[in-house]
Formats: C-alpha cells, sequence, structure tokens
C-alpha cells in the first residue's frame, strides 16, 4: 500500500487536468470493482477455508463467475456518472481487479497472506517504476499512464491464476451453498459497497461538477494521508480472519500499531505536500486539503478495524447498516454542498464522517462484545434455576 500511494502521488507529474482524468478513471474502476466484486475477499475470510473447499454448486461457481462482468457494467455507469473518465479503461480496469480478487481472496482464506501481499507489492513497485519512466520521458498523457497500469493489473491476475486459482475448486461435491451463506454474502457486500461510496463518491462529484484540474488537487490530497494507512489495512484483514482465544486483544494493538504509523506519517506527508506544492505551483493548495483530512483518516483507520472484528464474529448486518447509514448521510452531504463549495467542503465532510463512523461502530462492537461475554453466564442461570 506504501508503494501504491507513491505511484498516486507520482502522477502529479501530470497537469492537473490530465491527472483529473487519471484520478477521475481510477475512482471509477475502484468503485466500480467494489460493486460489481460483491466482496468475496472479506466473504471469503469471513467464511474461512473449510468453507471454500467444501461447498460446490453451480449457484457459488455462478456468483464467482459474475463478479468480472458485473464490476466491469458498474465501472462504465460510474464513469459516464463522473464526466470525465476514459469509459474504456474504467471496464477494462475493474474486470482486471475483479478478476485477480477471486484468487487472492481464496488465498486469504487459506492463510497465505504474504504471498498475496508479495505480490501486491512487487505489482505496485512495476507502477511506480514505469510511472518515473514516464516522468523522465515527460509523458502528459492520463491514457498513457492508464495504460501502464492496467498492463500491470492484468500480469498480476494472471500470476495469481495460475498459483492460486485451483484454490477456488472444492474438494467435495456433497455440499451446497446454504441460505445463509447467501445471506452473508449480501450483508457482507452491502457493507462494504456502502463504505467504499462514503470513500469515493465524493471524488466523482467534484468531477462532475468541479472538474478534472479541481479534482487533480483535491485526491492528491487524498492519497497523501491514505499514504498513512497502511497499516490499518492489514490490521483490518488479520482481524477478519482472527477468531481464536485472544482476538480482542490483537485487534487493540493492531489499531495502535496503525496509528503509530498513520499519525506521524500523515503530518509528514502535510509537510512533504507543502514543500512539493511550492515548487509546482498548480498544486500549492494540496497540503491544506490533506491537513483537513488527516483527522478523518485516523478516525476511519481505528472504524474499518472495528467493523472487521464485527464481520469476524458474525455481524456483517451490524456492518452493513451502519455503513448505509454513514453512506446515506454521505451521499447527500456531497451532492448538496459540492457543487457549491468545492474540495474544502469535500475534505471536512469526510473527517466529519468518518468521526460518525467511527462512534457508531465502536458502541455496536462494545455493545456485541458485551452481550457475547455475557451469554454463558445466562445459560448457566438458567439451567440451575430450572428455567
Amino acid at each position: 500500500m506504501v508503494i501504491n500511494g507513491l505511484s498516486i502521488i507520482a502522477t502529479a507529474a501530470l497537469a492537473p487536468a490530465e491527472r483529473g482524468i487519471y484520478v477521475a478513471t481510477s475512482g471509477s474502476i475502484a468503485l466500480g470493482a467494489a460493486l460489481g466484486g460483491l466482496s468475496m475477499d472479506t466473504f471469503l475470510l469471513a467464511r474461512g477455508a473449510q468453507w471454500l473447499r467444501g461447498v460446490y454448486g453451480s449457484l457459488k461457481m455462478t456468483i464467482l463467475a459474475s463478479t468480472v462482468p458485473m464490476a466491469g457494467l458498474a465501472a462504465a455507469i460510474l464513469a459516464v456518472y463522473s464526466a470525465h473518465s476514459e469509459v474504456l479503461f474504467a471496464v477494462l480496469g475493474a474486470g482486471a481487479m475483479a478478476a485477480a480478487n477471486l484468487p487472492a481472496a481464496a488465498a486469504f482464506a487459506n492463510g497465505r497472506f504474504a504471498f498475496v501481499y508479495r505480490l501486491r507489492a512487487a505489482t505496485s513497485t512495476a507502477i511506480f517504476v514505469s510511472f518515473i519512466v514516464l516522468i523522465a520521458f515527460q509523458s502528459q498523457h492520463a491514457k498513457t499512464w492508464l495504460s501502464v497500469w492496467l498492463t500491470c493489473q492484468v500480469i498480476a491476475a494472471t500470476v495469481l491464476w495460475l498459483i492460486d486459482g485451483n484454490l477456488l475448486r472444492s474438494r467435495t461435491m456433497n455440499s451446497k451453498m446454504r441460505s445463509d451463506d447467501i445471506a452473508q454474502l449480501g450483508w457482507t457486500h452491502s457493507g462494504v459497497v456502502a463504505a467504499i461510496f462514503m470513500l469515493r463518491f465524493d471524488q466523482l462529484v467534484l468531477s462532475r461538477f468541479q472538474g478534472p484540474t479541481a479534482l487533480a488537487i483535491y485526491s492528491l490530497g487524498v492519497s497523501a494521508v491514505e499514504f498513512a494507512q497502511a497499516g490499518s489495512a492489514v490490521a483490518s484483514q488479520r482481524v477478519i480472519g482472527d477468531r481464536d482465544d485472544g482476538a480482542v486483544e490483537r485487534m487493540w494493538a493492531g489499531i495502535v500499531r496503525a496509528l503509530l504509523f498513520a499519525a506521524p506519517a500523515g503530518l509528514a506527508i502535510i509537510a512533504a505536500l507543502a514543500v512539493f506544492g511550492h515548487f509546482r505551483e498548480p498544486y500549492h493548495s494540496a497540503w491544506t486539503i490533506a491537513a483537513l483530512l488527516l483527522p478523518g483518516s485516523l478516525f476511519l483507520a481505528v472504524g474499518q478495524i472495528f467493523s472487521a472484528r464485527l464481520v469476524a464474529i458474525g455481524k456483517m448486518s451490524f456492518t452493513a447498516v451502519i455503513s448505509f447509514v454513514v453512506c446515506g448521510i454521505s451521499v447527500v452531504s456531497y451532492l448538496i454542498l459540492l457543487p457549491r463549495y468545492g474540495a474544502a467542503a469535500a475534505a471536512i465532510i469526510s473527517s466529519i464522517l468518518y468521526l460518525i463512523h467511527l462512534v457508531i461502530t465502536y458502541a455496536t462492537l462494545r455493545w456485541t462484545e458485551r452481550r457475547r461475554l455475557a451469554q454463558p453466564a445466562e445459560v448457566a442461570t438458567r439451567s440451575t434455576s430450572g428455567v
């Protein structure tokens, strides 16, 4: 994720208008992949390797296979809405991400975190190096940069399928997806989609109503702050797959580590953006956007880890409802305020929304964990009292 952040920041070598096209397209790709990808990585992590190996049936295979075309279709619709995206690249990019996500999700469910992270790091490094080459050759066309990114993603997806594609095949032929599997998939995906829209829809609205230049400046601040969240993304995935004793303690340890990295890294990045903006005048205000977003990024990092714990204990419906509530507030706020007030409003609204999400998620998790701990005592009391 750190190298990926460097790659995104490297796109600041593009003129703002061209970078705006790149960001609008990549935003459509991310949202399209999230919508069509059915959150298979989160779902398979929650279900575990035993479910993946044991469940067989045409419904399961249809669901897995449908993620690629659905991601492409969703990306196309979002790209058209943004008004400044390259639609073809959005479709192909979302399809490539959805295709790569299937074997990656299977690898996660089987505990192969290290391999997937190494491959993603290698892919991000290849993209970053390629972008440096484009900078050296003074390439100023968003399509060229998108072509490089797409090529690297297709290669990564191919490698994942060659090495871990077999993990998606069932070992048995006597178990099919049950209704609770489908319900859990629906709740998990609903929550993830709402969360992704909360994170990315502001950029599409800015693209549509403020234009690619405003989006380019805003997204640079967003990308810089997200660069500091590398620890929380890894911690969230580990929390989802952790169902052993001591999971809560390990969750809190992961939160501490994520914040110890994110806070100083965020401050350092804001300072770096201020220096960068001094020499690259079109982006001189990006550091103020990052400063407005930094508190929200810390709230978001912790809130995502709390959400991951709710998923790990089977409360996908809770995370979905929370995300839908906050997403609804965010979409309405963005559509009303961003066309008139622009990037600064987007940054302030985002930080407030992330705080709301954190508070609601923590309160829900605390209530849920207390109920889980109280259940054995309640059962014992009833048995001894003859209830």
